[in-house]
């Protein structure tokens, strides 16, 4: 339930897990895109881009979708959209990455951490002996 012990615990497990994939890709993806030397995405700043939108994902959008009435999926597709768009305004506005290159890495490191912490749920699930919902 939200603002549970619970749900705090599950959180902070996810934000962590979050940081742990997207930072580096953030940081190799920055180094790839850009033309000086050194990439303008520095630690500080992938720790940022996500940083800065993971609450919002996990504590505003499900009480929303709750309150309008959006599935789980629904819920989980906006939310996910919401941190792809936010953190790579993000990386235009203050980072000063190109447009097109902060979409794209945005997309990578969003997607990258959606995609392995399903698979780690669904490893997770499965070494208990259970199904993932």
């Amino acid at each position: 339930m939200i603002g549970s012990w619970d749900y705090l615990v599950a959180w902070l497990r996810a934000f962590l897990f979050t940081q742990a994939v997207e930072v580096p890709v953030y940081m190799l993806l920055g180094a790839f895109a850009s033309r000086a030397p050194r990439s303008p995405i520095t630690f500080a700043s992938a720790i940022t881009a996500s940083a800065i939108t993971h609450p919002a994902v996990w504590f505003v959008f499900p009480t929303i979708g709750i309150h309008v009435g959006l599935t789980f999926n629904m819920m989980v597709v906006t939310a996910e959209l919401f941190a792809w768009l936010t953190e790579a305004l993000f990386l235009i506005t203050v980072v000063k990455v190109r447009p097109v290159s902060a979409l794209l890495i945005s997309l990578a490191a969003n997607a990258a951490s959606v995609l392995l912490g399903e698979a780690s749920r669904e490893v997770t699930f499965r070494a208990c002996g259970m199904s993932y919902p």
